[in-house]
């Protein structure tokens, strides 16, 4: 089962809550939604709420990385001890991105969204970009990540889509 995702106003900003377990069937939809507040206004802040998930795939982890890039200090990611262990360090992002156990205040009830599916052209694109940034993080999993965007990157030199 995939997971759900809430979306809340905090100040000047969005918060975004995975409950359960977070997938490739999410993750465009997250990434996009919380770069495009953040590319709203230069005082733009997001919180990715983690405290009801666990589990994230890679493709999801890969966009937390891109997430973290857009946004530097302008964002956090809300999780508890338990879930920053199982979640988020086996891949070494509990050392890269900023973690907070505190909640901001929301401004509004969380609401659900509804998760369509992406073209397949569009989800091999971004399934490889999300593994290429992970392939960029040291740690015991690197070389999974570098060989899987390897792959997929030669998958879609042989389509009409391009690796960007």
């Amino acid at each position: 089962m995939s997971a759900q995702i809430y979306v809340a106003p905090i100040e000047r900003g969005i918060c975004v809550q995975i409950v359960g377990k977070g997938s490739m069937h999410e993750s465009a939809v997250v990434r996009d939604m919380v770069v495009q507040v953040l590319n709203s206004s230069p005082d733009a802040r997001a919180v990715m709420d983690l405290t009801r998930c666990h589990y994230l795939d890679s493709t999801l982890l890969g966009c937390l990385i891109t997430i973290h890039r857009v946004a530097g200090v302008r964002w956090k990611i809300v999780a508890p001890p338990d879930v920053v262990k199982s979640v988020l360090a086996p891949t070494r992002l509990d050392t890269l991105l900023p973690i907070t156990d505190q909640l901001p205040q929301l401004l509004g009830e969380p609401v659900l969204l509804d998760i369509t599916p992406s073209r397949l052209s569009d989800m091999t694109q971004h399934l490889y970009d999300c593994h290429a940034r992970l392939a960029e993080i040291e740690g015991p999993l690197q070389p999974v990540f570098a060989k899987i965007a390897r792959q997929m990157k030669s998958d879609l030199s042989q389509t009409s889509v391009r690796p960007s």
